[in-house]
């Protein structure tokens, strides 16, 4: 396994997984010295699993904190244009090179100058992550639930002749929020009404109108 790749994998200050695959796909393609990466956006979303989109915009971040650059697109000059992808540079740290000495001979004899420090700088962080604004807390408003009146319950079940209004069923029976509670629904006559236990547990918190068994 080449250095650019086991930096990717592992030493790359990279913000999320999306961002380490993609630079592990830049980094098979590149040399030694982490230049010449030429990988078109489609090849390197099959390898890293998303879309050409995230890749577009996860390659801009990538320049932006500096861990990638433009590289030298002579690379790819004998390529025709209308299909022609960018050559890419991972701008890993001078300081990161297990055996500098060994990079540097093969920059030279590609007639390139070694590299420097100056040239390969170390890295920023990576970023912190955003926690979500909504994590450990409750969405939507909280209601304490109250029951339900026994004058009120014997109202409905009368109403409804003491039957399953889904499938008039005599047996088992319970009262239903037609608009369900944690949806915001209320205890009143209008919005309850009698059904069999397994017509209610089938319903779950849905919203259906009120179906009279005849």
């Amino acid at each position: 396994m080449s250095f650019p790749i086991l930096w990717a994998l592992k030493a790359a200050p990279v913000a999320d997984a999306n961002e380490r695959l993609i630079l592990i796909a830049l980094a098979e393609a590149a040399r030694s010295d982490g230049t010449g990466a030429v990988l078109s956006r489609k090849q390197v979303a099959a390898v890293a699993l998303v879309d050409v989109k995230t890749v577009q915009r996860r390659l801009g971040q990538l320049r932006q904190r500096g861990l990638i650059a433009e590289g030298d697109q002579r690379e790819v000059i004998h390529l025709p244009e209308q299909s022609r992808p960018k050559a890419y540079d991972l701008l890993i740290p001078y300081s990161a090179f297990p055996d500098i000495g060994q990079v540097n001979a093969e920059r030279e004899a590609r007639g390139e100058e070694p590299l420097t420090p100056d040239m390969r700088p170390d890295l920023p962080d990576a970023p912190a992550k955003r926690r979500r604004r909504d994590l450990g807390t409750v969405l939507g408003p909280q209601r304490q639930r109250t029951g339900i009146s026994e004058a009120l319950r014997q109202f409905v079940y009368e109403r409804d002749g003491y039957r399953c209004v889904r499938c008039g069923a005599p047996d088992d029976l319970t009262l239903d929020h037609i608009h369900p509670w944690v949806l915001g629904g209320v205890n009143s006559e209008e919005n309850l009404r009698t059904l069999c236990r397994p017509c209610n547990s089938s319903k779950n918190a849905t919203i259906e109108g009120p179906e009279v068994t005849a």
